[in-house]
């Protein structure tokens, strides 16, 4: 899978540092954690690693 991007919600009060970060994230493969009971799924850079939600309609299965 891979994040395509990112809700304006979850960038919002983040420091410059911690949304530069995720931005070098948007077009790589991600990996899935789980699916929370609200929909979200939880995501991470790394297979051990669960650091951020977004919705489904933010990644793309490929």
């Amino acid at each position: 899978m891979r994040l395509k991007s990112l809700p304006d919600w979850l960038l919002k009060d983040l420091p410059d540092g911690d949304v530069a970060a995720l931005q070098r994230l948007l077009g790589t493969k991600v990996y899935v954690h789980s699916l929370d009971s609200h929909g979200y799924l939880w995501l991470g850079s790394e297979p051990d690693q669960q650091w951020f939600c977004v919705e489904l309609s933010c990644i793309v299965f490929s």
